[in-house]
């Protein structure tokens, strides 16, 4: 990462500009660099910039916003391939500047996405990312969020989802398994997709509403006294222990 930043500053390379992405001339001073670029037809902006991370210097985010933010805005398979996509600028950067490709994947920390459809896995393979932000911005509240869009996301530490609903989860949206992860929604439909989702997935990942724990009865709960609907074993988690005490409630075991 040091090594990039060093070979990046001060320098400005050409990037081709014969797709449908267009981008902008990169910002680079001593401490600050940012690539911006946007898609007219599919009405997106993209800004991959740094930001100061206390004893780790300098890291990359991501925010995706509407260029017109009354109108649809989304990804399509053609964005991903596109020459112009930031992981495709990321890669040629680095190979121009510290003679070799670097990909944007290992090095994106922070996602900002308001108002724009992601596509069919989209950061399925970032693996460094950490903090995930989702709002759906001026578009009326309702948002998708495909199938294998974080499924790797080993290192997401948070995840908001600011939209007010409804919210649609495709398949492997999330990690099976996630580390530290925590999901945090400010509306009650959205919080209870999210519970529906993590049950129906055996998946253990804290889920707030407005800051506190959701029970999954459509409320936020009340504390540490408050047992999530279906945690049978009363640990604040729910996993295959609590399925196999269920079935043996519903068999009568």
């Amino acid at each position: 990462m040091k090594k990039f930043l060093c070979f990046l500053l001060g320098i400005v390379a050409f990037v081709p500009s014969f797709a449908s992405i267009t981008v902008l001339d990169p910002v680079v001073t001593d401490n600050y660099i940012k690539f911006e670029g946007y898609n007219e037809q599919n009405n997106y902006r993209f800004i991959l910039d740094t930001y100061e991370w206390a004893d780790r210097g300098p890291q990359f985010q991501l925010t995706i916003t509407p260029l017109n933010s009354k109108l649809p805005a989304a990804f399509t398979a053609g964005d991903l391939s596109d020459s112009n996509y930031w992981e495709a600028l990321f890669r040629y950067y680095t190979a121009q500047m510290a003679g070799q490709q670097m990909e944007a994947n290992d090095n994106i920390k922070r996602l900002y996405v308001t108002g724009v459809e992601l596509y069919y896995g989209q950061f399925n393979d970032y693996e460094n990312l950490k903090i995930v932000d989702i709002s759906s911005g001026d578009s009326g509240g309702s948002y998708t969020i495909p199938t294998n869009c974080f499924a790797n996301c080993v290192r997401i530490e948070s995840l908001e989802c600011r939209m007010s609903g409804p919210l649609t989860l495709g398949e492997n949206v999330i990690p099976s398994a996630p580390n530290k992860l925590s999901i945090y929604t400010y509306y009650s439909d959205v919080a209870q997709t999210w519970w529906d989702y993590l049950f129906d997935n055996l998946i253990k990942a804290p889920l707030y509403l407005n800051g506190e724990p959701y029970d999954g009865n459509g409320g936020g709960g009340g504390g540490g006294e408050t047992q999530i609907n279906g945690d049978m074993d009363g640990n604040g988690l729910l996993e295959v222990n609590d399925v196999v005490i269920l079935a043996g409630l519903v068999m009568g075991s």
